[in-house]
């Protein structure tokens, strides 16, 4: 709650500020002495407070260096995970520091590894952004590693993050590769992908063009009509037969 007070004056925000820090302090102890009944409820609270305050009190003024210590800590683990699932104390944590612009290099590069699906997601959306610490050829390498990721949120974040900071530069094999994502919405956004970041790219024209087809008129439609707006984009002279025959569908939102 106090994360989410309306503070006006930066003084305030440094009073909570402290108030976090020592509420953290004290039950970290607490938590060493394995007295996790008490300790966890206050650590994921003085977290969750700690997010709130970073995300609603930008203008007044930063975090103190001893917080954002202790926030890095439990983004990477490093102070133990007391979280009972994925939305658990480290992925609060994380994002309190993309808040206040907090993630360094490091905390990203471990939590890019961490076994936290949640927590690996957000690190692929602070990677693909233009506040990511790890940049050039270090960044186009951990979002290629994040398109492999076993999760499918991770790898549709890491999708959309290689078409808007790589693809112009290292291409977009990757982005066909993910066509055949097993997870409908992935194998989606990279068609989406094609159409926004690849124009120009030979291969990726006939890619669309062998999927731009009929859609059957019972079923799943989605991936037909998708690459059809993505053709249009790319090679809108391609696109002249499968608009007319789509716009004849029995299925409305592919006539749309």
């Amino acid at each position: 709650s106090l994360g989410r007070l309306p503070y006006d004056k930066p003084e305030q925000v440094a009073k909570t500020d402290e108030l976090l820090r020592n509420v953290l302090r004290l039950h970290q102890l607490r938590l060493l002495r394995k007295q996790i009944g008490a300790a966890a409820p206050a650590i994921a609270g003085a977290l969750k407070g700690a997010e709130q305050l970073g995300r609603l009190n930008p203008k007044l003024g930063p975090f103190s260096n001893e917080l954002i210590t202790t926030l890095r800590g439990h983004a990477t683990e490093r102070i133990s995970e007391v979280g009972p699932n994925d939305r658990g104390p480290a992925a609060h944590a994380f994002m309190a520091l993309i808040a206040v612009r907090g993630v360094d290099e490091d905390t990203l590069q471990v939590a890019l590894r961490m076994s936290n699906d949640a927590l690996r997601r957000l690190a692929v959306l602070t990677l693909s952004s233009g506040a990511s610490p790890i940049t050039g050829t270090d960044q186009g390498d951990a979002l290629r590693s994040a398109l492999r990721d076993r999760n499918p949120q991770v790898r549709y974040e890491a999708l959309r993050g290689y078409a808007r900071q790589q693809a112009r530069t290292d291409g977009c094999e990757p982005i066909a590769e993910a066509l055949g994502d097993e997870d409908p919405h992935v194998a989606l956004a990279a068609i989406d992908a094609l159409g926004d970041a690849c124009k120009g790219d030979e291969n990726a024209v006939l890619r669309l063009i062998g999927e731009a087809r009929t859609p059957p008129n019972v079923g799943r439609w989605q991936r037909e009509a998708h690459a059809l707006v993505a053709l249009a984009k790319v090679a809108p002279q391609q696109a002249e037969i499968p608009v007319v025959t789509q716009s004849r569908h029995q299925v409305w939102q592919v006539r749309m």
